[in-house]
């Protein structure tokens, strides 16, 4: 039997649901809202749980995203310096698949020199440094088949050895910046016909880049060129 409420109590309405409640409570019996400041920072339970799924999914999501971003390979290379005949690079890849190094060009920015195709020596070609494994880095020699030309590109002008090597002891061109880019065939680079690959083509490889001063490669450079 429900008691009877006594008129002298004063009775106030749930400022959330509405229901009569004592004017001194401070909780209500029938929302579980609180009346007083605390209203503002109550959280109900059910978004409490929705934020906590929210935050798992965008947890699961981020993993997923970084997993498949490192399950290619992921190469990159610094050069490291260089000896009469061979420029000396290192490589590293951080993915989880082994990459490969296709073609490497030796670009000579402001110094009266072309563009140079180099090659992977032979003790690397036999011991196959060219296929980047993941993990540890890889030490690979490089060395010019075929001498160097010796122009500007701008006025044709050619050039003697001994110009270059007088412009290589100038200050102004003794750290001119050269370019080493390498081509290198990523796992996730696929020359192969698909399908999908009629609506967006597959890059066939990435190039990489690395730029280091000319005095690191003066003595191979000159031993590169004629004369």
């Amino acid at each position: 039997m429900t008691k009877p409420s006594h008129p002298w109590i004063k009775k106030r309405p749930c400022i959330v649901c509405g229901a009569n409640l004592p004017a001194n409570a401070t909780k209500c019996n029938a929302c579980q809202s609180f009346q007083d400041i605390r209203r503002h920072f109550a959280f109900p339970a059910t978004v409490f749980s929705l934020l906590v799924a929210v935050v798992g999914v965008a947890s699961a999501v981020f993993s997923a995203y970084f997993y498949v971003r490192d399950y290619h390979s992921q190469t990159a290379f610094k050069v490291t310096g260089s000896d009469r005949n061979v420029l000396y690079v290192k490589v590293w890849n951080t993915g989880r698949k082994p990459s490969k190094l296709l073609s490497y060009t030796l670009r000579f920015g402001s110094l009266p020199i072309g563009d140079a195709t180099l090659e992977i020596i032979k003790p690397d070609q036999q011991e196959a440094k060219s296929v980047i494994m993941p993990g540890q880095p890889v030490k690979v020699g490089l060395w010019v088949p075929h001498e160097l030309e010796l122009y500007d590109s701008g006025t044709l002008r050619r050039y003697s050895k001994d110009e270059i090597r007088a412009l290589l002891k100038d200050d102004r061109y003794k750290t001119m910046p050269l370019t080493l880019v390498v081509n290198v065939e990523e796992s996730n680079d696929s020359s192969d016909w698909h399908p999908v690959n009629i609506v967006i083509p597959m890059r066939s490889f990435h190039a990489r880049s690395d730029t280091f001063p000319g005095d690191w490669a003066s003595e191979f450079l000159l031993a590169s060129m004629s004369g």
